[in-house]
């Protein structure tokens, strides 16, 4: 047998302690930062990330700051993907623009 079965399963537990410990603070994070729907899709996302990266979560008491840190961005990136689709639809529909371009 090849090392890769363990270290796939010591993965998933160090990733699901990390949500288990963590999620709920992310969530908040993104609650008080966004609506309830898209706070939701943000802190799956923070978790995506983190489980893509988990080599380069900190371990203790750094693991939360560096998730709300992707949090940060995470939601960053969503206002902009939305002032975007805004943008786009004020374009399409033929009516001039009352917001400033970035």
């Amino acid at each position: 047998m090849t090392a890769f079965p363990e270290h796939r399963e010591s993965t998933t537990a160090v990733f699901e302690t990390l949500y288990a410990q963590h999620h709920r603070a992310v969530l908040a994070y993104c609650a008080r930062r966004t609506a309830s729907d898209e706070a939701w899709d943000a802190a799956a996302e923070v978790f995506l990330v983190a489980f893509r990266r988990l080599e380069v979560v900190p371990e203790g008491d750094g693991a939360l700051p560096w998730l709300l840190a992707v949090a940060r961005r995470v939601l960053a990136n969503q206002r902009r993907g939305d002032q975007r689709r805004r943008r786009l639809i004020v374009r399409a529909s033929g009516h001039p623009s009352t917001e400033e371009s970035p």
